[in-house]
């Protein structure tokens, strides 16, 4: 277990950077997503009066010839999509994405302010099934991913025995679903990050994701998990 291989997984450390642990809202990922329709009653009125939800079709993000309607500012090819979110611990794997510090570039930005939004990176936690919510990840799949077998998906033990510092539950970091979101974006830090060595392994199965060459000590963790592996665990030939 990855507790078991490294000196720590979590620590104490206070502020937002890359490897800390923050709270933020996760929009959910719909296989078809849904969006808004909104229109004006009438040509006289300037706020939308009628509101459809719908399933995004080829009709969408498309030129209309609709009026203008106040606060919402929708260009031609723009439309509001429709998602549920959930709050959920995230790891923040990169940090001060669009932000410049140099005076020669905040001045030609200007009142760009999608070019100095301050922008993070965030892998989202998602828990383990248990008797109290079967829909997390099952038991033999959690025994692969604590062995490092899918590079999507990394695990973090509820507690971290040799700090004592504690999530609310065991859970997987999903480096599949990683999101942008700003700090304003309802952003909580818990004062708490992966250790250097945890963070490591992380951001070594993050740059195979991308392509990048096998990671020589993520490779050695995977070899030696491997064999805490129970044999019904084990992938079999298909």
């Amino acid at each position: 277990m990855i507790e078991e291989v490294l000196d720590g997984v979590f620590e104490k450390a206070p502020g937002i950077g890359v490897g800390h642990i923050v709270w933020c809202p996760v929009p959910q990922l719909d296989e078809v997503p849904r969006i808004l329709e909104v229109e004006r009653a009438s040509s006289e009125a300037h706020h939308a009066s009628k509101f459809e939800i719908v399933q995004m079709n080829g009709g969408h993000f498309k030129p209309k010839q609709k009026l203008p309607i106040k606060a919402l500012s929708l260009h031609d090819t723009e439309e509001l999509l429709i998602s549920k979110a959930k709050k959920r611990p995230c790891v923040v794997v990169a940090c001060h994405n669009t932000s410049f510090k140099d005076s020669v570039a905040t001045a030609e930005l200007k009142k760009r302010r999608h070019l100095q939004d301050n922008s993070m990176i965030l892998a989202p936690l998602y828990g383990t099934a248990s008797l109290e919510d079967v829909r997390g990840f099952p038991p033999k799949m959690v025994a692969r991913i604590r062995a490092f077998l899918y590079n999507q998906f990394f695990y973090l033990p509820k507690t971290c025995p040799k700090t004592k510092i504690s999530l609310e539950k065991e859970s997987i970091v999903r480096l599949d679903r990683l999101f942008p979101a700003s700090p304003n974006r309802g952003v909580e830090t818990k004062d708490m990050k992966l250790s250097a060595e945890a963070l490591a392994l992380l951001m070594a199965m993050l740059r195979e994701r991308f392509g990048a060459s096998p990671d020589e000590n993520l490779t050695t963790v995977r070899q030696i998990l491997y064999e805490t592996l129970p044999e019904d665990c084990r992938p079999k030939p298909v």
